[in-house]
């Protein structure tokens, strides 16, 4: 029988890091994505619902500025997923967006464009400016992270296009000739024939027979967001799992990240042929017993926490939960939960002078 009264042990200490809000006046309707507009001392941001705004990169700013809304421009609008600002904005004023209509397999359902802003105060953007870079088959998973490299090539994410179950129902996680499941990477600022934009010669898959050009790496189920490092151009991609487990990779060129053969270390289908390049196993994978939905972020390069330097930073948007990572090559060498947010984490930022935002699909923005 339990005779005493007395236990013994200690609770867990908190964790070393939280998060306060900024830019507390402003409020936004399930914002998905932002960043600097280059050196406009502007902030922009992208709500799910395809509104674009800008606002002044002040603490005390109270209003932000509709630049576009993309919701008119295509037949049953559903989200808007990211957005990027071309490395030369300063002379042509370009910004990319990807959208998709319906969530139904369309062929043509999923957009990437390139959109002119005027350099006006506050900068806005004529709808009829809009290019229209690539389209692809829209549906449940359709990434999409747009990110440019030192080279000034442009980077977006697709997902599978699939719901839930079954896993990967077009089986396109390892098919080539398709755009979903991938990140692709190309030049916008020069164009092959008839393309709006150009191929890189060193893209891995441009002698494939059959193969997409576009693509840089495969394999993905749905890699919401990711990151290139702007000293490195390292690819560190946050992939939304499945059914058991979330993932974050190391994306090299031509890379296959296993879906829906793997779901990281998990098999999953053994009736869909392997792509071109054998599978890469991912640099993490935590179960849905510690969080549901990965936001992949950024490595911090500010200076207010000189010890997290280096430190890949990336949540989940279910349970709120930060993380810091390291790794040497394949070997990860820190992965602690280092911040727990309670907050629906749906996209990392960087602020101007590089320290780390957390953006909530609650609306506000944290540092």
């Amino acid at each position: 029988p339990w005779v005493s009264s007395h236990v013994t042990g200690s609770p867990d200490p908190p964790k070393p890091y939280h998060v306060e809000r900024v830019y507390p006046a402003l409020e936004f309707r399930e914002p998905v994505e932002l960043m600097p507009l280059a050196d406009t001392g502007r902030m922009i941001i992208l709500e799910v619902t395809g509104k674009l705004y800008t606002f002044v990169d002040d603490q005390a700013c109270d209003q932000a500025d509709v630049a576009v809304d993309i919701n008119p421009l295509i037949d049953n609008f559903r989200r808007a997923y990211g957005f990027a600002v071309h490395p030369d904005f300063a002379n042509n004023g370009h910004i990319f967006v990807a959208y998709a209509g319906d969530p139904v397999a369309r062929p043509n359902g999923a957009r990437l464009s390139r959109f002119t802003m005027t350099m006006d105060s506050p900068p806005t953007i004529d709808p009829a400016s809009e290019e229209i870079l690539l389209t692809w088959t829209s549906g449940g998973h359709n990434g999409c992270a747009i990110r440019f490299d030192s080279q000034g090539l442009l980077y977006f994410s697709a997902g599978d296009g699939a719901r839930p179950f079954p896993p990967d129902e077009y089986d396109v996680g390892q098919d080539l000739s398709d755009l979903r499941a991938t990140i692709c990477r190309i030049d916008v600022d020069r164009r092959d024939g008839d393309l709006p934009y150009a191929i890189p010669a060193d893209n891995p898959f441009v002698d494939v027979p059959g193969a997409r050009p576009e693509i840089w790496a495969f394999g993905f189920r749905n890699p919401w967001r990711f990151t290139i490092v702007p000293e490195t151009d390292q690819l560190l991609c946050g992939d939304v799992g499945w059914e058991l487990w979330e993932l974050v990779h190391d994306v090299k060129r031509g890379g296959n990240y296993g879906w829906s053969i793997m779901e990281g270390p998990q098999p999953i289908r053994g009736d869909i042929e392997l792509g071109p390049t054998p599978i890469q196993k991912p640099l993490v994978a935590y179960s849905h017993a510690v969080g549901q939905s990965i936001t992949g972020g950024h490595v911090y390069r500010g200076s207010a926490h000189p010890e997290l330097r280096g430190a890949y930073l990336y949540g989940d948007y279910v349970t709120g939960l930060v993380w810091g990572l390291r790794h040497e090559g394949d070997r990860v060498t820190w992965n602690p939960v280092i911040g727990e947010t309670g907050l629906p984490i749906i996209t990392f930022a960087e602020s101007r002078d590089h320290e780390v935002l957390v953006v909530g699909y609650d609306g506000g923005i944290y540092e």
